[in-house]
């Protein structure tokens, strides 16, 4: 067989064995990805001429994966050290360094040396894992291994070659989790906002609200007092150390009506049943004013439990809510004005408020300007 023909046949071993073991080299590299993220340790050796890439590839995948802290290893031997005394030095350094649930990669040839034997069956015993790159018959019991790739060629040149494209293949993939990562951690703007925290000028107690509602009102979480958000945080080092409440910030809207009854749900939302029309609303709670001309307001009890519907034309069925009746006010033209402080909703409404708080459903919603 000429020169040519040894190149095709080479050539056509690693374009077949790659495209048959791309899923299990990705099986693999997401394997070690998910193993640097949980702090385990990744140890490369190599056989003979493959422990020089070993190394090489254990170095760049360090560099590259910096960001994770990686606890990698591979280990050099001192160049003073005999031949002979090389794989026994390999062999302790494992055994002082390797721990269970960490990761062995091992770049073979034949696999028959004595000492990668040991190596072998010193990971299997101390319940680590053996992730193998070796030729096609190789020695090594296959109940030691947990993931590996079997070369089908003796020629050790073709195997070294392997373990390159693997490394490399390695590092690829590490390199595009890595851009996904930093994807997912560059944040939007919306999560890039700080946070204002401030006392309440009431109750002083400690709430916090995002920076887009600078300047609006909002309702205290603990005294349900109406008060105004600074424009930035006004806390002294020793208010910090309270505990901090969310500022339920509350916008007023128009033409919603609200059903309600003292026992249970409404059937459904009609000007047919006891009802009224929301005048604001937050995640904590709303309030609905009622015309004591056209109903009976006494129902409605200050501390006592109500079953809310309430329709919002943003939304395809009514937002469902229990509360209590924290107070009722008098106003002019026979209205009354009623404060429920919400005790129970769904996960469902309780999304759905956070979307009208933060989007711009409410523009057709609200009365005056922004947030009251």
């Amino acid at each position: 067989m000429d020169l040519k023909e040894l190149l095709q046949k080479s050539l056509q071993i690693k374009r077949t064995l790659l495209l048959d073991a791309y899923q299990g080299l990705e099986k693999m590299a997401h394997k070690l990805w998910k193993a640097l993220e949980s702090q385990k340790s990744l140890f490369f050796l190599g056989e003979d001429t493959s422990h020089t890439l070993a190394h090489f590839v254990a170095e760049e995948i360090r560099s590259l994966v910096t960001p994770l802290a990686p606890k990698i290893y591979c280990p050099l031997p001192p160049q003073i050290l005999p031949q002979k005394e090389i794989h026994t030095w390999l062999l302790s350094f494992l055994k002082a360094h390797l721990e269970p649930g960490d990761f062995l990669i091992l770049f073979a040839q034949s696999g028959s040396a004595s000492y990668l034997q040991e190596v072998a069956r010193y990971t299997h015993d101390r319940q680590a894992f053996l992730l193998l790159i070796a030729a096609q018959g190789h020695k090594i019991p296959k109940d030691w291994i947990h993931w590996g790739l079997a070369v089908p060629t003796l020629r050790q040149e073709e195997v070294w070659e392997i373990h390159l494209i693997v490394g490399n293949f390695f590092l690829t993939y590490f390199r595009h989790r890595l851009e996904k990562k930093k994807k997912k951690e560059i944040p939007s703007e919306k999560k890039r906002e700080e946070k204002i925290r401030f006392l309440c000028p009431y109750c002083k107690g400690v709430i916090y609200t995002d920076a887009r509602f600078a300047g609006k009102e909002g309702v205290c979480p603990s005294c349900e007092k109406v008060l105004l958000v600074p424009s930035h945080s006004t806390l002294s080092p020793k208010e910090r150390q309270g505990e901090e409440k969310r500022l339920h910030i509350r916008f007023r809207v128009q033409d919603c009506l609200v059903t309600f009854a003292p026992d249970k749900y409404p059937e459904s939302v009609s000007e047919l049943v006891p009802h009224g029309i929301l005048d604001d609303l937050s995640e904590g709670g709303c309030a609905f004013l009622i015309d004591s001309q056209e109903m009976d307001p006494s129902p409605l009890v200050t501390g006592k439990k109500i079953f809310l519907l309430i329709d919002v034309p943003a939304f395809n069925k009514p937002l469902r809510f229990q509360g209590e009746v924290k107070r009722k006010e008098k106003l002019k033209d026979k209205k009354i004005k009623v404060a429920v402080q919400f005790t129970k909703m769904s996960q469902e409404n309780r999304q759905r408020l956070k979307k009208l708080a933060s989007s711009d459903i409410l523009r057709n919603l609200r009365r005056g300007k922004g947030f009251f």
